[in-house]
């Protein structure tokens, strides 16, 4: 018989305290607690969440995008204040659409919408006109849009008196979207104040 039992407890363990470790075994230590922490999965409650990229255009393909825009933009302009309505038509897309929202409440019209029905309607309205022309003060070009700001002269027949009727310093703007190398909309935006304002001075006065 064993003069004694052995005892089931495991036995004690040395443990060494952090206060006795030297000062570069402690700064061992305290990093690789922070390389645990920083480890550690967060709980669903923390976890941020995570926004996917967006595919940015590229920066070249912006400016060539931009030049076009200006060429065409700049050529079908030209041709605009010129009333070459045939050399527009070319530069415009089939689905070419135009409208004046400042000149709807005026004249009357809506948007226009197609190649051959968009010049159709301009040969026929400016078929009056005599003299036009468009002085620039502002114009710039982004992706697919130009705008363009400043003031046109015109002069056109009075329809009920055969007076010819001049026109100064109109502030319009353009807008354009060039789409494909081609022109995709067209929209004026004009004060028809001025218009208005300087066609009944030049009207004789009624009886």
């Amino acid at each position: 018989m064993p003069t004694s039992i052995p005892s089931l407890m495991p036995t004690p363990v040395n443990r060494l305290h952090f206060s006795d470790c030297g000062p570069a075994i402690r700064r061992h230590l305290l990093a690789l607690l922070f390389l645990a922490a920083s480890a550690a999965p967060a709980s669903s409650a923390e976890s941020p969440t995570v926004t996917p990229p967006v595919k940015a255009t590229k920066s070249s393909d912006f400016q060539v995008l931009t030049m076009t825009t200006e060429k065409v933009a700049t050529e079908y302009c030209d041709h605009y204040f010129k009333m070459e309505f045939d050399a527009m038509e070319r530069l415009a897309d089939p689905a070419v659409s135009f409208d004046d929202p400042t000149a709807n409440t005026v004249f009357g019209g809506t948007t226009i919408t197609g190649r051959k029905q968009t010049y159709a309607m301009m040969r026929q309205t400016f078929s009056g006109i005599t003299h036009l022309a468009f002085r620039p003060t502002r114009k710039y070009f982004s992706g697919e849009h130009a705008v363009m700001e400043g003031v046109i002269d015109w002069t056109f027949k009075d329809e009920s008196t055969g007076q010819q009727i001049s026109i100064v310093d109109m502030p319009l703007v353009i807008i354009l979207q060039i789409h494909a190398g081609r022109v995709l909309t067209h929209r004026d935006f004009g004060d028809y104040r001025v218009y208005i304002r300087q066609h009944r001075q030049q009207l004789p006065p009624t009886k």
